[in-house]
């Protein structure tokens, strides 16, 4: 009995002194992260507002796509700095209609007013692989498309 007894508190000491194995990544995934920009928005494109572009949110990822579907629709990662003005966000492109993109960061700012009735994201950013952010809404010394979307 005694010999039971020894062996039981010692398998308890060598459990209660071991740590924790390193998480696995999707323990550290951020996609139950919600952010402000979290839900769908649909609008449109300044320069070209007959097309309806549709932004979905969740959690750290993104979907844009176009309607009419084009090769202009995008899957990705995202993270976001509100503690500036305008806000930033950095984009990472998983997939896209254009593969070159896949794997590139796209930079952009947004802002988000809302009223009693509406709530406007408006939102500004270059494309995947060029290195510059826009720094206003509108700026005329980047190449960026600008969207306006309501949050639905």
């Amino acid at each position: 009995m005694k010999k039971l007894l020894y062996t039981l508190l010692a398998v308890t000491i060598i459990f209660s002194s071991c740590e924790e194995d390193t998480p696995s990544p999707a323990a550290n995934n951020n996609s139950n992260t919600v952010t402000e920009l979290e839900g769908t928005w649909v609008g449109y494109e300044v320069i070209n507002p007959s097309t309806e572009w549709t932004f979905i949110f969740t959690g750290d990822q993104m979907d844009v796509t176009p309607d009419p579907l084009t090769l202009d629709w995008y899957l990705c990662d995202f993270s976001i700095n509100t503690s500036i003005n305008p806000k930033q966000i950095d984009m990472i492109t998983t997939d896209c209609g254009v593969s070159s993109y896949i794997g590139y960061l796209a930079k952009g700012i947004y802002t988000i007013q809302s009223s009693a009735s509406d709530t406007i994201l408006t939102f500004s950013a270059c494309e995947p692989g060029n290195t510059d952010r826009p720094s206003s809404i509108p700026d005329t010394n980047v190449l960026a498309r600008t969207m306006i979307l309501t949050k639905q």
